[in-house]
């Protein structure tokens, strides 16, 4: 085989790089898992095109051509993971279960045919296998499966493109189409011409030409199919990332005041779902303690740091000062006219900006002191 060209390489490098930037969206629920899974298939697939790469799995497997089921597995398991991502969210998960099946069974066929047809070299498969029967079917079944589920992958990412409200995942579901519609046309392609070899014989221009006509168009498939998960993703990628950032900053605030029994943080959720946990927590937690709290106190306290010249977040500094001061209280305190606090907003964006407020200051000297000036509180009854 000859040496890569720079558009293989350009490719192979940035389907890496997008590949391990999405590493830490694994845990952010299934359609984040499967972009990263059909990211990094595609980018095992074409790794293993590579020359050095596919003698190195030659010889750590002992068989030769090994790298020839490697590539074409790493591929169907990407083209089955961008399918999964286009049925997501649908009313049935049917579709996705025959995918999973197709997939088993076109693994097991390839699997039996690479077994029983004469090997080549994992590097040239594609026209050192043209005219050979069996490693024509081996090629045609791995094909029928990828045309099947790229095209249906394309009808279904223009039905969520005309559903979707959000620009930006229109724009990178329309380009999901035009790559899952190249992909299309690779498969028929494909088929098309290894058919034909198998049936008529050699071309004229030789079997070269026309398999790197075939690995262009799949670049081209590959480049769109990448640029449209990494825009369709995004905006869900950013509110992850965002979503993280806000659970950094309740981090002391949540440990300091949600008690670990009243914790509902089981592994395997989202952060935005993590952070929804921990603001629900939070808010029942901070309106437990409001109950131990005279009704008078707030006011000293607010009173007494305005007097000692704060002047900046002076509302999330007094309520973090009145939380201090009630979570050093017995929970059996009962004040005769507790501190009734201000409706609550029901927009959850206001809930959690109010808490990020509490959290920046929770930990500051002026909310510390709060705690030695205690004893300004009336005696709470019992």
């Amino acid at each position: 085989m000859s040496e890569p060209s720079a558009a293989e390489l350009v490719v192979v490098a940035a389907l890496w790089i997008v590949s391990v930037a999405r590493v830490h969206a694994l845990h952010s629920g299934p359609a984040h898992r499967a972009v990263w899974a059909a990211i990094t298939g595609l980018a095992v697939s074409m790794t293993v095109r590579v020359e050095p790469i596919a003698h190195a799995i030659d010889q750590l497997a002992g068989v030769h051509g090994a790298g020839v089921l490697v590539k074409h597995v790493a591929g169907l398991v990407a083209v089955a993971a961008l399918f999964d991502l286009a049925v997501l969210g649908m009313a049935t998960h049917v579709r996705r279960r025959v995918s999973l099946a197709g997939l088993a069974v076109t693994v097991v066929i390839m699997t039996c045919l690479f077994w029983t047809m004469p090997r080549v070299d994992s590097e040239d498969f594609a026209d050192q296998a043209a005219g050979k029967p069996i490693a024509t079917a081996y090629i045609l079944s791995w094909t029928v499966y990828l045309g099947v589920a790229i095209t249906l992958s394309a009808r279904l990412f223009r039905r969520a493109h005309r559903a979707s409200r959000h620009r930006v995942v229109r724009a990178g579901q329309l380009v999901l189409v035009v790559g899952c519609s190249i992909g299309t046309g690779y498969a028929l392609y494909r088929a098309a011409y290894f058919g034909a070899r198998l049936a008529v014989g050699p071309p004229s221009r030789g079997d070269i030409f026309y398999v790197d006509l075939s690995d262009g168009i799949k670049y081209l498939a590959m480049l769109f199919i990448t640029a449209g998960l990494t825009i369709a993703g995004a905006p869900g990628t950013r509110a992850n990332l965002r979503a993280r950032w806000h659970l950094r900053t309740l981090g002391p605030l949540w440990h300091d005041l949600v008690p670990a029994d009243h914790r509902l943080d089981p592994p395997g959720l989202s952060p935005r779902e993590r952070l929804s946990r921990h603001v629900v927590e939070l808010h029942d937690t901070i309106h437990d303690l409001y109950r131990r709290t005279d009704g008078q106190l707030v006011h000293r306290i607010h009173d007494r740091l305005a007097t000692q010249g704060l002047t900046s977040h002076l509302a999330a500094t007094t309520e973090a000062s009145l939380l201090r001061i009630a979570q050093a209280l017995p929970p059996t305190v009962t004040p005769a006219a507790p501190y009734t606090p201000p409706p609550t907003s029901p927009n959850p964006v206001e809930r959690l900006t109010r808490l990020l407020d509490l959290a920046r200051v929770w930990d500051t000297t002026a909310v510390r002191d709060a705690l030695t000036h205690a004893s300004t509180a009336p005696e709470p009854h019992r």
